[in-house]
């Protein structure tokens, strides 16, 4: 604790009177005025004051980020009119102006402290020497004392003398014990900040202007330790029909200063992907090579994200493309690679509630709301929570969406909407006389009921056997519900049944194929 407590001070004491420019210590102030995060960097405006007092001079600022892209540097004069900056350097530092000052400190006090620890080791061998003196007088006096008297009044002596110099020699071992353990408090706060020492860059322009007066000029850097990313939260009240979508950033930086009382803006555009469109190199054809059969995989309801039309990933002027946002007031951000957030808008958008069900995969019926998003801004691609009124049901990702395009999530699973599938038919056979197929053929009945007191639109998904060849037929039963659309999202052999689920109504869907093949063939997979 003690360490911690003496290690702050010295930092504390070092950054109050640590200079910030050469030769200006006392006329020389320099702060991150304003910043604008990108996805994957950030653009650092400082706001520099000093006194000229000539014609020209040379100004030094430490304390920079290491990390700055010294390519990038831009500096911008304000006051006075005449003031012109020339030559430009730069130099990495290890540590801080305040870490080296407090380093210089320490290093000094332990000096300080160990030479009083050899005066008080000098004390003790003094004190040694007097008691070892003593013992040789005890026994000397003692063989030359001739009565009672005398002898009690030398050991008497002695032994006043002997108390004193034993005191002194406590006293002095408590005082070395106490210069030890703050010499090591001191020694490992001294290797504690030598090896937390984060690396910096000074910055030495010359600069002229005409005549003495109060100078300002604005540098401006880019870091790239630092960026953002999109996160939100999606509000659907079903009572209202109504999403609300609350935008938010995620800052991050790590960049070697803090940004303390900043303005600070966050901008969708991504130059860090720079201006070269992609090249495509030619594409070769030729005759497939035999390979092993392809894994079937099932059509389900997967997780579904929250969906728009992805924004082009190119850095061009108007609101359609790119965004910025100003956020308000002044705000810091501590360079601690943590992430911090904060709320960049709202937008408010009706939305059409239905739902959908493969009942093959699962008895239940998913909730999805859709709708236009009329925004002013696209939104950015990102994580989202789902929250069915004010209960949150998901977690998924956030596709970017442009203003006009359609809003599309879903809202977990509706409880009030029950679903069942079942097998009614299972049957093998054959037919034909002089070419006889062998035929297989199921036949499953669907059941969806609804607990809901009002109608609700409904899409219920499933999927009939595709043959990869042509000899054998696959057909849909004659007392089958026939789908209202087939191939659905260009997936052969998924079929889709939209309906309008009415307040407490069953729908029922029967539902069956048939495939036959050749009787020379030995079967068929995967039925």
């Amino acid at each position: 604790m003690f360490q911690r407590v003496a290690l702050a001070i010295l930092l504390g004491l070092a950054t109050f009177f640590s200079p910030i420019g050469e030769g200006l210590a006392d006329t020389v102030n320099h702060r991150v005025d304003s910043v604008t995060v990108y996805p994957m960097k950030a653009e650092v405006s400082r706001i520099v004051e000093f006194d000229v007092d000539g014609e020209s001079g040379t100004l030094r600022l430490d304390g920079l980020p290491a990390s700055l892209d010294v390519n990038a540097l831009r500096i911008t004069p304000i006051k006075p009119a005449s003031l012109a900056i020339g030559q430009l350097s730069t130099q990495r530092q290890r540590g801080t102006e305040s870490e080296r000052a407090a380093i210089r400190e320490l290093r000094a006090r332990i000096e300080m402290l160990e030479a009083e620890r050899e005066e008080v080791e000098v004390r003790l061998d003094v004190l040694a020497l007097q008691l070892r003196l003593l013992e040789q007088a005890t026994g000397e006096d003692r063989a030359s004392a001739t009565d009672w008297n005398q002898l009690a009044s030398i050991t008497g002596t002695l032994g006043e003398t002997a108390e004193s110099v034993i005191g002194e020699r406590l006293t002095a071992r408590r005082e070395a014990r106490r210069l030890d353990e703050e010499i090591e408090v001191l020694r490992d706060s001294l290797d504690d900040l030598g090896g937390e020492q984060t690396e910096s860059r000074s910055l030495t322009m010359s600069w002229q202007a005409e005549g003495p007066g109060r100078a300002e000029l604005q540098l401006e850097y880019v870091v790239y330790r630092a960026g953002w990313h999109a996160d939100y939260e999606v509000h659907l009240d079903t009572g209202s029909e109504e999403v609300e979508i609350v935008h938010r950033a995620q800052i991050h930086q790590s960049s070697g200063e803090d940004w303390e009382d900043v303005t600070l803006f966050v901008s969708t555009s991504e130059p860090a992907l720079g201006d070269q469109i992609p090249e495509l190199s030619s594409w070769y054809i030729d005759f497939h090579q035999p390979q092993a059969a392809e894994v079937h995989q099932d059509y389900s309801l997967r997780r579904v994200p929250v969906t728009g039309s992805r924004v082009t990933a190119a850095d061009l002027v108007g609101s359609e493309f790119s965004a910025e946002y100003r956020l308000p007031g002044r705000v810091s951000v501590p360079g601690d690679e943590e992430h911090h957030r904060f709320t960049l808008g709202r937008a408010e958008l009706p939305v059409s509630l239905s739902l959908r069900t493969v009942p093959s995969r699962a008895s239940h019926a998913w909730l999805f709301a859709t709708g236009e998003f009329e925004g002013e801004v696209p939104l950015p691609m990102g994580n989202a929570h789902l929250y069915r009124d004010g209960v949150m049901v998901a977690q998924t990702e956030f596709s970017a969406l442009v203003p006009g395009n359609e809003f599309r999530a879903g809202f977990g699973v509706d409880q009030r909407t029950t679903v069942e599938h079942k097998l009614v038919r299972d049957i093998r056979g054959s037919s034909g006389t002089f070419r006889r197929r062998n035929e297989v053929e199921r036949l499953h009945r669907i059941t969806i009921t609804s607990g809901h007191d009002r109608a609700i639109p409904i899409t219920v998904l499933d999927r009939m056997p595709v043959a990869r060849d042509e000899r054998i037929e696959v057909s849909l039963l004659d007392e089958s519900e026939r789908p209202d659309r087939q191939d659905v999202d260009d997936r052969p052999g998924i079929v889709s049944w939209d309906r309008e689920l009415g307040a407490g109504e069953t729908l029922e869907l029967p539902f069956g194929y048939k495939a036959s093949w050749p009787e020379s063939e030995p079967g068929i997979d995967n039925w």
